[in-house]
């Protein structure tokens, strides 16, 4: 079947537990707002296709959990990331603060060219804002990266966030190209802008499943499989050597975690 898409851009989302992250990705994804605060376990994925300059773009975004419980499996995800969205919260100081050490894993985890773009998110709650715009802008300045203040609740600048990047990683691209064909063929097949897919990890999400979800890759120890398990209402997650699997499908080994899931979608 021919490709209905030019690009693929893996995006990421990271920032402090709370900031809103999945309420971004749902915003742009989605374009829904869901003010029941439910804490992401490992992390989650979504797809949206859109059109810049003629071209169709498929953007797999990718939204990790905050909490350090989990930070062993999101800075996995790094490697493969061609963009990185660092969100805070505009009414929490600490969750700007830490947008500092959320760039210390991206120096040590994720490739030197990958595009990056600071949201300072919530922008809606200005009665309660801990953080002035001003700031925001000062510390993008300082490293170098574009920075918007956004609200998923009222739907500012979450578009335009997600396209910028997305300008950045095409144009990026292109100069690595120097000018020539695209990477991908086009097909004739129509895409509506707004499109998800089922996680993987929903099961993990959902309180008192059981079952397991594995995606595969190499930990630096060998190959083996991520897992995100919950078992009797406990939710555990940590990497395993052995046979590798790729969620329920099964699947071949990776050393980017996001390929097998690729495969997966793709087939399903």
């Amino acid at each position: 079947m021919a490709k209905t898409y030019d690009y693929l851009f893996k995006l990421l989302l990271i920032g402090d537990s709370g900031v809103g992250k999945t309420c971004l990705l749902f915003r742009f994804s989605e374009d829904a707002f869901n003010t029941t605060f439910i804490s992401t376990i490992g992390i989650d994925f979504k797809i949206r296709t859109v059109e810049l300059d003629g071209k169709k773009i498929k953007l797999q975004i990718w939204d990790t959990a905050g909490q350090e419980r989990f930070r062993t499996i999101t800075t996995a995800y790094y490697r493969g990331a061609m963009g990185i969205m660092l969100v805070y919260d505009i009414t929490n100081e600490k969750s700007f603060d830490n947008i500092r050490n959320w760039i210390r894993n991206i120096e040590e985890h994720a490739s030197a060219d990958v595009e990056k773009m600071m949201l300072g998110n919530k922008c809606d709650m200005n009665d309660k804002r801990q953080v002035s715009k001003e700031r925001g802008e000062k510390l993008a300045i300082d490293y170098g990266i574009k920075f918007l203040e956004t609200s998923a609740k009222s739907s500012i600048n979450v578009e335009e966030g997600f396209l910028t990047l997305a300008r950045d990683i095409m144009s990026r691209l292109n100069r690595k190209m120097n000018n020539s064909g695209p990477a991908g063929g086009g097909g004739q097949v129509k895409i509506s802008e707004h499109h998800s897919k089922k996680s993987l990890f929903s099961s993990i999400r959902s309180p008192g499943d059981n079952g397991s979800c594995f995606v595969s890759g190499n930990s630096g120890k060998g190959p083996g499989f991520y897992f995100f398990e919950r078992k009797g209402g406990v939710a555990s997650a940590g990497w395993r050597r052995g046979i590798v699997e790729a969620g329920r499908g099964g699947g071949g080994a990776s050393n980017d975690p996001t390929e097998a899931v690729q495969e997966i979608n793709s087939s399903s």
